[in-house]
């Protein structure tokens, strides 16, 4: 499951919740936002007693998540309005993200310091189907079932993602000097 915002189900209620009241969020959304992160959560923990879940997901730097405008991921909610993470509940989710992995055998961790996609998602049920979520408004869910795809998709490789900084300085010192 490569993700572009942190799991849902893997953040606090108390944290989602302070999340929710900072933006805004009426009694209704709340409730049933949080009912769905109780009934995912509780999805993946049964999915986690017999099969293996490799997590990828966005540990940015403060100057990184400036950039990124993180949202919390409520795309398979169709939820209309866009909850920004502050970096300090950023921060907190990344924490209770980690101790959630490690806390089954069966789920594995990797945390991207630079993002493949700011707007897509997808998770692979190797041999079966992917699942690809554009996360932003309007928000878009394929189930891809086709065996070419779906290969390509279980033997996905991130491009190589460029230093912004290295970039520009190399060129800098490629200038003929004065």
């Amino acid at each position: 499951m490569i993700f572009t915002s942190l799991p849902l189900f893997t953040i606090s209620e108390e944290l989602l919740c302070a999340m929710l009241r900072r933006s805004e969020a009426s009694q209704e959304e709340t409730e049933q936002i949080l009912k769905f992160r109780l009934d995912y959560r509780t999805a993946m923990i049964k999915l986690l007693q017999t099969q293996t879940i490799s997590l990828e997901i966005p540990d940015l730097t403060e100057e990184n998540f400036s950039e990124a405008s993180l949202t919390l991921g409520l795309s398979q909610l169709f939820y209309e309005k866009e909850v920004f993470y502050t970096y300090a509940e950023y921060q907190e989710h990344l924490r209770q993200t980690r101790a959630f992995a490690d806390s089954y055998a069966n789920c594995t961790l990797k945390a991207e310091p630079n993002q493949t996609f700011r707007n897509i998602s997808f998770s692979v049920i190797y041999g079966k189907c992917v699942i690809v979520s554009k996360n932003s408004r309007p928000t878009i869910h394929f189930m891809i079932y086709h065996s070419r795809l779906l290969y390509a998709f279980e033997h996905f490789v991130p491009p190589m993602r460029e230093n912004k900084k290295t970039d520009m300085q190399s060129e800098q010192d490629n200038l003929p000097s004065d």
